[in-house]
């Protein structure tokens, strides 16, 4: 957003202070505009931020907890989630339109992004995300009792399986984000010596079976059945459908692999 410089010129001189939109969230990490606490190492313009942030995604996933940051596509613009649909920015379009810094719905702009800050607590009190999030491991992660090397592992992800997350944690003091895989309380690091270990593939919906049902290979009524679920079974659904042999096929994640189940046997 270009701002208009007459604007700006009738503001000078004024003992004013002046701050863009990322400046205005690190007045309030160096303690105030104006104030001599500044740290050259927490300067990060809005790419910075994003790039460096450990809970972040596109706005699809974005929670709505009080104090994330959300930005616009370019990474060229941010504001500040306050709660109830409404986000604090500072903004200067042009001479018509009230400026400054303003508190706007969160429909006004389009928000692409989102972010929590990495010098500021947010509401959350803590560094976890609930998610529903589907990640495809890229190699052989450890599956393990808890967020940490020093946890038991329990288990290996298969190369290319698919994984179900329902929450992502920072641990305190870590810069290793672990996900919690959906149903259970185990975990597995997102990246290990910053190389990831996962790829994001989606999000899922979390469904139950309505009777017993068969879990497939394929969208076919002639394909291999994996397991049979019974009644009231959580399942995690991709969203993805297809309709095949007169019936309606739900894909699924299962054990690691995306399955086919006859979607009538299924609520979401």
């Amino acid at each position: 957003m270009q701002p208009h410089l007459g604007v700006l010129e009738n503001l000078a001189n004024k003992g004013y202070y002046g701050c863009d939109c990322i400046g205005l969230i690190k007045s309030y990490y160096f303690g105030g505009i104006g104030s001599p606490n500044y740290v050259s190492s927490k300067d990060y313009n809005v790419p910075t931020m994003y790039n460096n942030a450990a809970l972040k995604g596109t706005i699809d996933t974005f929670d709505k907890v009080p104090g994330r940051l959300v930005m616009t596509s370019a990474l060229n613009h941010v504001g500040v989630y306050i709660g109830n649909n409404q986000v604090i920015e500072c903004t200067l379009k042009n001479e018509s339109e009230k400026g400054g810094v303003i508190q706007s719905a969160f429909s006004t702009n389009t928000w692409a992004k989102w972010c929590q800050c990495i010098f500021i607590d947010d509401a959350t009190g803590s560094n976890e995300q609930s998610v529903k999030n589907i990640y495809v491991s890229l190699g052989s992660a450890k599956i393990r009792k808890g967020p940490s090397t020093s946890y038991e592992a329990v288990g290996q992800c298969t190369k290319g399986g698919y994984y179900p997350a329902s929450k992502i944690v920072l641990p305190s003091g870590s810069s290793q984000r672990w996900f919690q895989h959906a149903g259970t309380s185990y975990y597995s690091a997102l990246e290990e010596n910053n190389s990831p270990l996962f790829n994001q593939y989606g999000t899922y919906i979390v469904g139950k079976t309505n009777a017993t049902v068969n879990v497939r290979t394929d969208a076919s009524i002639s394909s291999t059945v994996v397991t049979k679920l019974s009644s009231n079974a959580t399942v995690y659904l991709t969203g993805v459908t297809k309709t095949s042999g007169g019936y309606t096929w739900a894909q699924i994640v299962y054990n690691g692999a995306l399955c086919w189940c006859d979607k009538q046997w299924i609520n979401s």
